[in-house]
């Protein structure tokens, strides 16, 4: 895939997700039926979001709990939407778990492993290079045996 069609992707993801966000945003509040630590909002927030584009949903729940974890930054709604509409990883791993669903593991994982609170692009720089050493790693041992 060349580069443009790469970008032209991610964009209209992008722009797909912004959509979505504005829909449930206005949407009614769903029943929050969660066991994760969340405040009510946060519950309900998500599991419209879930209605809406399951994958965002997902993606979104991933990065905010890792720069939690990472980063100190907290689970707020604030926070969710920030993620959604301008962290650069939010985008590639929507790409990623769309392109090759059967790589979603991998593509938390490698994010999760190569956190950068200050810088997202770096982060997804981080990310894409330890999943192309595992992408390598695994074509290695399986042509060895």
């Amino acid at each position: 895939m060349y580069k443009n069609e790469f970008n032209q992707r991610i964009f209209n993801m992008k722009k797909t997700a912004l959509t979505i966000i504005a829909a449930f945003m206005l949407a009614g509040p769903a029943v929050a039926k969660t066991d994760k630590p969340y405040t009510e909002e946060v519950e309900t927030f998500f599991e419209t979001f879930e209605l809406m584009c399951e994958s965002c949903a997902e993606v979104s729940e991933f990065m905010v709990q890792t720069l939690e974890e990472k980063c100190d930054q907290p689970i707020t709604i604030e926070n969710i939407q920030n993620v959604t509409k301008t962290h650069p990883l939010y985008a590639f791993l929507l790409a990623m778990g769309n392109m090759n669903p059967d790589g979603k593991p991998l593509s938390f994982q490698s994010a999760a492993d190569n956190v950068d609170c200050n810088d997202g692009m770096k982060w997804v720089e981080k990310t894409q290079s330890a999943m192309k050493a595992a992408y390598q790693e695994q074509k290695k041992q399986a042509q060895n045996g």
